[in-house]
């Protein structure tokens, strides 16, 4: 509950990360299961160098549509 509440607080920078993160790959970046891997790794280091506490231990795509 504490993580929770602290991360709400946190949210406009949560989205801007992973807007702009996301937003510079290319589809064909991807496509791939390694492609996703290293975007998860990314944005969970850049999550991690930014908001601090509590840390992000996974990232979990739940859909992935490319346009």
């Amino acid at each position: 509950a504490e993580s929770t509440k602290s991360m709400t607080g946190k949210r406009p920078i949560i989205e801007d990360i992973l807007t702009s993160t996301i937003a510079a790959k290319k589809s064909v970046d991807l496509q791939s299961m390694e492609g996703k891997e290293k975007l998860k790794a990314e944005l969970k280091e850049k999550l991690n160098a930014t908001v601090k506490e509590p840390s992000v231990v996974n990232i979990y795509f739940t859909e992935f549509v490319m346009q």
